[in-house]
C-alpha cells in the first residue's frame, strides 16, 4: 500500500534526478566523460561556434522535455488520496539491536561517503596550498551577490506567477519547463539576443552580462521556487480572500495583506533553495559571466581542469560552508513539518 501511495513523489524524484544528471557539467568534465552538456560548452568555449553549440543543445533540450512529459503523462488521470488525507502522528518503531546497528551504519556510510570523505580530502589538500586569498574572497563575494540577487528576483517572479496562475494555469507549466533545461542550453539560447543588445549598447556589456546571468538563474530555477510558494498559498482559503475584498481591498492589496503573509515561510524556503542552486551553478555562469568575473564554482572548475587540485580545495570548501546554513535550516524545517514530529 505504501509504494502506490508514494508513486507521485517517487516519479517526481526520479524525474528530478534524471534532469539533474542531464544538466551536470562539472563532474563529467573533470572525469573526462563526454556528454551532450560538455559538448555544448566545448563547442562554444573551444571552437567559438554558437551554431555548433546550438546543434548539441537542441537534442539535449528535447530529451529533457521528453522526460518531463513522460513524468507528467504517468500521473495523468490517476488519483492519489494520500495527498488529501489528514495528517496523523507517526508510530515510532524501535529496531532491535542488530537491525539498529545496521540502520545506523547505513546512514553513517552515506554521510561519510557523500560529505565527510570528500570534504576532508579537499581540506587536507587545501592546507598544503597557499590560496590566493584576494581572488578567493572576490569570487566568494561574487557568488554571494549572485546567490542573493538571484534568489530575490526568482522568488519575486515566482510569487507573482503563483498569484496569477488562477487565471493562467498554463503559465506555471510553461515556467516549469525551465527546470528541465540544462544551464548550458539556457546560456547558449541567451547569447543571440545578448549580441543584439550589446550591438546597441556597447558600453554596457558588464551590466548586460550580469542581468543575463540573473535572468538565466530565474528561468532555470523558476520551478524550484514556484512549487513551495504555490504549496504555501494553498493555505489561503477563499473565505480569507472574500473577507479582505468585503473590507474594500482590491486584488493587489488583498494579496499583500493576506496571501503573502501566509506564504512568507514558503517564500523564505524557496529563496534558500534558489540560493543554494545558484551558489553551485557552473555552466550558465561559465558562459554568460563578464570577463574577469569569477565565482567560487568557476574558480574551482578552472583549478581542477588545470590539475591544481590543492588550489581547487578552498573555493570548493567555501561553497559548502556558505550553503551549509541554508541546507541545515531547510532540513530542520522539513523534519519538523512531518506528522508526529
Amino acid at each position: 500500500m505504501a509504494l502506490p501511495m508514494a508513486r507521485p513523489a517517487l516519479a517526481a524524484g526520479v524525474a528530478l534526478a534524471v534532469m539533474e544528471t542531464l544538466a551536470d557539467y562539472g563532474a563529467v568534465q573533470f572525469l573526462s566523460v563526454q556528454t551532450m552538456t560538455t559538448g555544448v560548452v566545448r563547442a562554444w568555449s573551444v571552437y567559438g561556434s554558437t551554431v555548433s553549440a546550438a546543434r548539441f543543445a537542441l537534442p539535449l533540450l528535447a530529451a529533457a522535455a521528453l522526460l518531463l512529459w513522460i513524468e507528467r503523462r504517468g500521473r495523468r488521470g490517476r488519483t492519489h488520496e494520500a495527498g488529501n488525507a489528514r495528517w496523523r502522528a507517526l508510530n515510532v518503531r524501535q529496531l532491535p539491536g542488530g537491525a539498529a546497528w545496521l540502520a545506523s551504519a547505513f546512514c553513517l556510510v552515506l554521510v561519510v561517503a557523500g560529505l565527510l570523505m570528500p570534504a576532508g580530502w579537499l581540506l587536507l589538500n587545501a592546507l598544503d596550498a597557499s590560496p590566493d586569498w584576494p581572488r578567493v574572497l572576490r569570487a566568494g563575494a561574487h557568488s554571494l551577490t549572485l546567490g542573493i540577487v538571484g534568489a530575490l528576483v526568482t522568488v519575486a517572479l515566482a510569487t507573482m506567477l503563483a498569484l496569477g496562475t488562477r487565471r493562467l494555469p498554463m503559465a506555471a507549466r510553461l515556467a516549469s519547463l525551465g527546470y528541465a533545461t540544462p544551464g548550458a542550453v539556457m546560456a547558449i539560447g541567451l547569447l543571440a539576443p545578448a549580441g543584439i543588445v550589446w550591438s546597441f549598447m556597447p558600453g554596457a556589456g558588464y551590466g548586460i552580462a550580469i542581468a543575463l546571468l540573473i535572468y538565466a538563474y530565474a528561468a532555470r530555477l523558476m520551478a524550484a521556487a514556484l512549487e513551495p510558494i504555490d504549496a504555501g498559498l494553498t493555505r489561503v482559503t477563499p473565505s480569507m480572500i472574500h473577507a479582505a475584498r468585503s473590507l474594500g481591498r482590491n486584488e493587489t492589496s488583498s494579496a499583500l495583506a493576506v496571501e503573502l503573509p501566509v506564504a512568507r515561510g514558503a517564500m523564505l524556503t524557496a529563496g534558500l533553495i534558489v540560493f543554494i542552486d545558484v551558489m553551485k551553478e557552473l555552466p550558465a555562469t561559465l558562459i554568460l559571466r563578464p570577463f574577469d568575473f569569477d565565482t567560487l564554482a568557476v574558480m574551482a572548475n578552472n583549478y581542477a581542469l588545470d590539475e591544481r587540485l590543492e588550489q581547487a580545495g578552498m573555493p570548493s570548501i567555501l561553497i559548502v560552508l556558505l550553503s551549509l546554513p541554508a541546507v541545515i535550516w531547510l532540513t530542520r524545517k522539513i523534519a519538523l513539518s512531518r506528522p508526529g514530529s
